[in-house]
């Protein structure tokens, strides 16, 4: 019995064994958790790191398109502003030669007054005549005597008519005058306060931009360090790279055919502008490829994203371009196209607007906010504005020459 029952025993126990064996063998990853789905853990721990990284970039893209708005909406308002004070000094300057027109019309009608007064009272007396004229000369003895004295009453007579009729004209004049200067005055009264309703809201525009670019330069070394820290990078290498994208993409964008930023109205700022070349007008729009592609030339190093300028005074921009001419790998011979070229664009003044085409800045950008692929302070930096512009130029001409030969074939560059 016992020897029957030890068989039956281990006969059992190795079908047991045999069905967890079995059983192992057909689920062995329950017991391995994390090496079949390891891949798959990666692919979403890297998705995440994309979706973050993406996410960062949303960010920041967000704030400077906020801030590029707000800086062309400040140029907009600050252009109306100052369209309104021009209107505005016109209007002043119509009443005050109006008021000297009326100052001599005024003279001239009290002269005539005066001598039609004259007239009539010489008139009145009638050169000696008491009695009725036709009887003197019919009662006369000397016939010839009254007939003289009776022509000389007939000329003093017609020169009476003379001078009351240029009285009344000299006072219809004055009073044209006068009607005249006050519409004038009461609409440089209209524009006065349109002038001052736009000045306060160029204000408030300015104000927005400035604040804009405030939250995106208070926001953005801390959204680049995430990047940095995600991506095992530096936040100024974050910083660099994304603005030598954002560079490229706005130069490209630049070369599309558009109008021409002197295409119209010479460019305007709020300080005296310098004398530029008038360009034609009414010029249509580029051929897709009016100048070949220039030969690719050395990339200079990078430029660091340029402070906050101190001086942005004509002078102070053309110094610092002419020490970016060399580190750009260009002769002097190019400065002297450059100075050319921008002082016909606008004078080299940081706030130079093109009213007629939205253009602004030194180099004209169109609009201005492409300027802050280099800046957030581009609407008032001017390093920040000839970083872009330099390397706008060589990336459509290669050259300031090749710019300067351009716009003065073209009118534009």
């Amino acid at each position: 019995m016992t020897s029957r029952r030890r068989p039956l025993r281990w006969a059992a126990g190795s079908a047991a064994a045999c069905t967890l064996a079995t059983a192992l063998a057909v689920t062995p990853s329950s017991f391995a958790p994390g090496r079949v789905d390891l891949p798959l853990a990666r692919a979403d721990a890297a998705g995440d790191t994309q979706s973050q990284i993406d996410a960062i970039n949303g960010q920041l893209d967000d704030l400077e398109q906020r801030s590029d708005e707000a800086g062309d909406a400040a140029v907009r308002a600050q252009g109306d502003a100052s369209d309104a004070q021009q209107a505005l000094t016109t209007a002043t300057e119509q009443v005050a030669a109006l008021q000297g027109q009326i100052d001599t019309a005024r003279a001239a009608a009290d002269e005539a007054r005066r001598n039609s007064t004259s007239a009539v009272q010489q008139l009145a007396r009638g050169t000696g005549m008491e009695t009725d004229p036709a009887g003197q000369l019919v009662t006369s003895r000397d016939p010839s005597a009254a007939l003289w004295r009776l022509t000389t009453l007939g000329q003093v007579s017609q020169q009476t008519d003379q001078r009351m009729t240029e009285a009344g004209q000299r006072a219809s004049e004055l009073q044209a005058l006068t009607d005249q200067q006050q519409q004038v005055e009461s609409e440089r009264e209209r524009l006065a306060r349109e002038a001052e309703s736009d000045a306060q809201a160029a204000s408030a525009a300015s104000a927005s931009a400035d604040a804009a670019v405030s939250a995106l330069q208070t926001q953005q070394q801390g959204l680049l360090q995430q990047l940095a820290d995600i991506k095992r990078t530096t936040a100024a290498q974050e910083a660099e790279e994304r603005r030598q994208r954002e560079l490229a993409a706005s130069i490209a964008a630049s070369n599309q055919p558009q109008a021409a930023a002197s295409d119209s109205a010479p460019a305007r700022s709020s300080a005296p502008a310098q004398p530029q070349t008038p360009a034609a007008p009414n010029r249509p729009a580029p051929a897709p490829a009016p100048t070949p592609t220039p030969a690719p030339a050395p990339a200079p190093a990078p430029a660091p994203a340029p402070a906050p300028s101190g001086g942005s005074s004509p002078a102070a921009a053309k110094a610092y371009a002419q020490s970016r001419i060399s580190q750009m790998g260009w002769g002097n011979d190019q400065f002297v196209c450059l100075v050319n070229l921008w002082q016909k664009e606008s004078g080299w003044q940081v706030n130079a607007e093109n009213r007629s085409s939205g253009a602004y800045g030194i180099p004209q950008s169109l609009p201005g906010s492409k300027m802050g692929s280099v800046g957030a302070d581009w609407r008032t930096n001017a390093q920040t504005q000839i970083e872009w512009g330099l390397g706008y130029i060589r990336g459509r001409y290669g050259t300031p020459c090749g710019a300067w030969g351009h716009s003065q074939s073209t009118g534009w560059y």
